[in-house]
């Protein structure tokens, strides 16, 4: 029942013939490197290629919330925080001035309008600035002696929050109305229609929503401050890590 001594001297020739067909097999998959063949080494991708710009500029993305209202992030130059509210009311404002032109923004139908009692001051700016609140996307109609109607709001705001949104917004046009152009009056409303839509601090996010902001944040014409001049991103790059760690 043992085996023969032959048997033993061709177990280094099964390993080596194993092996030979598992570089092999390698080879097929894996490309060599121009002008150093062997197995397993990859092709160098040719410059300006997708997957090397991939390599060399990685998108944008999220690592962390830090105390529900700043989000930890990263992106090729390096670290960044960025201040939630800030950077998504950037992105809604531009959004809202974007239709500016045309009167072409985004709006929402309300299945079941709103209505909103206004005191005497917000009444007069209601009348007074119908055409440069409607520019927004809302659509509001006056109802009974004191009061409006909401039936569309601008995509970008919330319904649940509407009446307080269209309080100060009421509130705002008072304050400036006949003091400035046309075209900053709604500039400043759109800062207010942001303001209110946008997510709050100490307001936790799931990575998702935190990947989305940053990129929609750096998609915009300013995504370093927000539309009150307020900064939106501190940002501290891979170099200056290695500095303050003395490992430059």
């Amino acid at each position: 029942g043992r085996p023969e001594p032959d048997s033993f001297t061709k177990i280094p020739d099964r390993l080596r013939e194993a092996t030979d067909g598992f570089f092999q097999s390698r080879e097929s998959i894996l490309p060599e490197t121009a002008g150093a063949p062997g197995p397993g080494r990859l092709e160098r991708e040719p410059t300006g290629s997708p997957v090397q710009a991939e390599l060399e500029a990685p998108p944008i993305r999220s690592l962390a919330q830090y105390r529900d209202s700043f989000i930890i992030g990263c992106d090729a130059e390096g670290l960044l925080v960025v201040d939630q509210h800030a950077a998504h009311e950037r992105i809604l404002y531009e959004r809202c001035v974007a239709g500016f032109p045309d009167s072409e923004t985004t709006r929402q139908q309300l299945l079941f309008p709103k209505t909103l009692e206004l005191t005497a001051t917000q009444m007069v700016a209601f009348e007074s600035a119908a055409e440069e609140i409607s520019s927004l996307g809302y659509r509001l109609e006056p109802f009974g002696n004191r009061g409006i109607l909401i039936r569309e709001i601008p995509a970008v705001a919330d319904v649940e929050s509407i009446s307080t949104l269209l309080a100060d917004l009421l509130t705002e046009v008072g304050r400036h109305f006949g003091k400035m152009q046309v075209g900053t009056l709604r500039e400043k409303l759109a800062v207010t229609t942001a303001c209110h839509a946008a997510v709050k601090i100490h307001q936790p996010l799931g990575r998702e929503r935190m990947n989305y902001l940053l990129r929609e944040l750096f998609q915009t014409s300013s995504p370093m401050t927000c539309p009150h001049g307020r900064p939106a991103v501190l940002r501290i790059s891979h170099e200056e890590l290695l500095v303050r760690f003395r490992r430059r």
